[in-house]
């Protein structure tokens, strides 16, 4: 082999010999594309924040925690057992199954989750998250962060339930 000089490339019997290489207007073109092309990819990964506009119905603003192992396989507010590992939420108010997109302010992640429990319980939080949905917005670190809840699809009434008393003892 010679230096400088590139070996012949054969593919299924065919014999192709390298041919000359881009000219410089026609490299920095090719640079220009693939930077485009990638920048426009990173861009779409990106977290960004859901556009506004009038059918976006934003229901609370507030500092959102996240809830996750004391409570996996408890029963939730609504009657379904906990799944940490599930999008799902504790909302004080929403009625159970509304879907709610929650948006960190703080770095403009966000998530989609299903009203199931209620909750928080603690002062001046709007919102508790399931564990996967906390990971999903990077609150599992600082364990909190300031968010805007999203309604997304209210409930789709089924059936109705009369509560007439909560007791500790069942027979009660």
């Amino acid at each position: 082999m010679v230096p400088g000089r590139s070996l012949p490339l054969s593919v299924a019997g065919q014999r192709f010999a390298p041919g000359p290489s881009p000219s410089g207007p026609i490299r920095l073109a090719l640079f220009l594309v693939s930077l485009l092309m990638i920048s426009s990819w990173l861009a779409g990964c990106s977290a960004r924040r859901p556009a506004e506009g009038p059918d976006r119905k934003v229901v609370d603003r507030g500092i959102a925690s996240w809830y996750g192992g004391k409570f996996h396989g408890r029963r939730t507010a609504n009657g379904e057992v906990y799944d940490m590992n599930a999008l799902t939420a504790a909302h004080k108010t929403l009625p159970f199954g509304s879907v709610v997109e929650v948006v960190n302010l703080d770095n403009g992640r966000s998530v989609t989750v299903r009203i199931n429990d209620r909750g928080p319980f603690v002062r001046g939080r709007v919102i508790d998250l399931s564990r996967a949905a906390a990971k999903k917005m990077g609150l599992i670190g600082p364990g909190v962060a300031k968010v805007e809840v999203v309604l997304i699809t209210p409930p789709q009434p089924d059936h109705y339930a009369l509560q007439a008393g909560a007791f500790r003892d069942a027979t009660r």
